[in-house]
């Protein structure tokens, strides 16, 4: 095989972190092999592998997939980073071992990427699949331009790294902080969308595997103490110093893990105000994304409050001026409102009362 170097350097490098990903990893190489764009290098990084995954990337019959082995179990940010130094391709993209590329993947990344020089990095529409690959559940959609993904990264993560690809200057730039670990391309995105515009592209392009052996699954502890710790930069950034009850309220703004008590609506609403208030005072974000981001999770928040039998969320939600910058569509009220008639037409009453 001609080596790697004597080749003209690709259009996009792709790159593959793996360790012990032996049951899905031909599955995801094979998937970018049967990608539109042929134009691409594959970089599998093992990351100390006890199984099969290095003999398996080794195995592949194609001389754009190059396999790299660590000498130990360094972790996704150094094993990530050791790809990104590694590509010889000006777009890089990424692909975890047991998620799958559409076959247009590349190509409508790469070509808007080609038509929009001011955009440093996209994302894009994400189907979620079970272990076995049958689709477990709606996509998962984060529309808007630059400002509403940096005003929504405030707010909960926002890029799928899956399906991420970015121009190599910025992000040999900024790069994964192994500092950071598990939470670690949640802080890259929020780094690189305060100096580069971000996006998502509104298509599908990527299958993510959600099973049992995901790492956010594994370690959500970990990965909770993590975002928080990029929580707190960021809300100090606002001029908030928060203690461990608000930084758990903001918690609850993405991930909607609090269990229901009296008052936790009427907190959750206030706090998500005050960072209103704390970016007309700061001007970190522009002040409309940031008003959007915040009124749709006031509508995830309450929509979740019904769904936990909160009666009160019903009125909670439409009594708020966080109401109007959630701007909910006709499918959103139609939602609500068979939340509220499925608790009995407010014959019961949720754990919040009366507001």
């Amino acid at each position: 095989m001609t080596a790697a170097t004597e080749r003209p350097a690709p259009r996009v490098s792709v790159v593959m972190p793996v360790f012990d990903g032996a049951a899905y990893l031909a599955a995801a190489i094979d998937s970018l092999r049967a990608q539109d764009f042929p134009d691409w290098e594959l970089l599998v990084i093992d990351d100390g592998s006890r199984d099969d995954s290095r003999a398996i990337a080794q195995a592949v019959d194609d001389a754009r997939v190059r396999v790299l082995v660590n000498p130990a179990n360094l972790g996704l940010p150094l094993s990530r980073n050791r790809g990104i130094d590694a590509a010889r391709a000006p777009f890089i993209a990424f692909l975890d071992s047991d998620d799958l590329a559409l076959p247009q993947r590349l190509g409508v990344q790469w070509r808007y990427l080609q038509r929009h020089a001011e955009v440093a990095g996209v994302g894009a529409d994400v189907q979620p699949i079970a272990a076995d690959g049958r689709v477990s559940g709606a996509d998962w959609r984060c529309p808007g331009d630059a400002q509403d993904c940096r005003a929504q990264l405030l707010l909960h993560a926002y890029v799928n790294t899956s399906a991420f690809m970015a121009r190599a200057e910025p992000l040999r730039a900024l790069r994964f902080d192994p500092e950071q670990p598990l939470a670690e391309d949640y802080d890259l995105y929020v780094r690189m969308s305060a100096r580069h515009a971000l996006l998502n592209l509104p298509q599908r392009l990527i299958q993510c595997r959600v099973h049992a052996a995901s790492v956010t699954r594994r370690h959500r502890e970990a990965l909770a103490q993590a975002l928080g710790r990029i929580n707190r930069r960021q809300l100090a950034e606002l001029g908030l110093a928060v203690d461990e009850a608000s930084l758990a309220l903001h918690r609850h703004v993405e991930w909607l893990h609090l269990p229901p008590r009296p008052g936790l609506l009427a907190e959750l609403e206030q706090w998500l105000l005050m960072l209103l208030r704390h970016n007309a005072q700061r001007g970190l974000y522009a002040p409309q994304a940031l008003a959007r981001a915040v009124g749709q999770r006031w509508e995830a928040i309450c929509d979740h409050a019904l769904r936990q039998g909160e009666c009160a969320a019903w009125r909670a939600f439409y009594a708020s001026p966080l109401r109007r910058a959630a701007a909910p569509g006709p499918r959103a009220h139609l939602r609500l409102a068979a939340r509220r008639l499925g608790l009995g037409l407010g014959l019961g009453r949720g754990p919040e009362g009366r507001r």
